[in-house]
């Protein structure tokens, strides 16, 4: 999936977001493994301020 995309996606829960405090978790397998694809994801989340957790055994590459 583009980056793009997947921010628009997570865009429409905005409102529910902001209402129960909640945001996004990136798990399922390790999402350390894709690390340029989920720094990207961050500074876009972050721009739209959304508050993400990752749920990650910590294995991955090193910047």
């Amino acid at each position: 999936m583009a980056l793009d995309d997947l921010v628009e996606q997570i865009k429409h829960y905005l409102n529910y977001f902001r209402a129960s405090g909640g945001g996004v978790t990136l798990s399922g397998g390790e999402p350390l493994l894709q690390p340029d694809f989920v720094l990207a994801l961050l500074k876009e989340l972050k721009k739209c301020h959304i508050h993400v957790a990752i749920d990650t055994s910590r294995y991955g590459s090193v910047y």
